[in-house]
């Protein structure tokens, strides 16, 4: 058996992007579920349609002379893994196959389609933060037009003045 091995670096920014996501995670509101890019790009490469495009690609059913997908797909991660370094966020792909050619063109695949399906949920995710942003901002905006409104209501209705002003004046 041969062994093939593909290391996956988040890039600069990714990593500036966890690092303000580890401090969210500490705040007291609990937010538990922030994942870091190292381990997003462990779950889309061991995601059903980044596995089944390598079994595919490389007809892995009739390789390991297996009829069912599901069961394709767990004979594929028999011999392929995945491990992510905690402290240099890589993740680590390997393959292993009796032909060392092939090993190394499921690893490298995996990298491609992985890196496919990352950029698109990337993409995904950012384009859908930026809208709550703007969501929010315009929310932020309305709720102070509506408090200065108010607080104008209420000097007017009150006969209240405003010292500074009234001494410039």
């Amino acid at each position: 058996w041969y062994t093939a091995t593909l290391r996956v670096v988040p890039s600069v920014r990714s990593t500036q992007e966890s690092a303000a996501a580890s401090l969210a995670a500490k705040l007291p509101i609990g937010i538990d579920a922030i994942a870091t890019d190292p381990q997003r790009i462990e779950a889309v490469l061991h995601s059903n349609s980044v596995t089944d495009e390598v079994i595919k690609k490389y007809r892995l059913q009739d390789r390991y002379g297996i009829p069912h997908l599901e069961h394709a797909r767990a004979a594929l991660w028999e011999h392929c893994g995945t491990e992510v370094d905690r402290k240099s966020n890589v993740v680590t792909l390997t393959c292993e196959d009796k032909d060392p050619q092939h090993a190394m063109e499921m690893a490298s695949y995996f990298g491609e389609v992985g890196n496919g399906v990352f950029r698109r949920v990337y993409t995904s995710s950012t384009a859908e933060e930026r809208k709550f942003l703007e969501t929010q901002v315009a929310n932020t905006r309305k709720d102070v037009d509506d408090a200065s409104n108010q607080l104008r209501a209420f000097e007017e209705q009150h006969k209240i003045i405003d010292l500074p002003e009234q001494t410039k004046a």
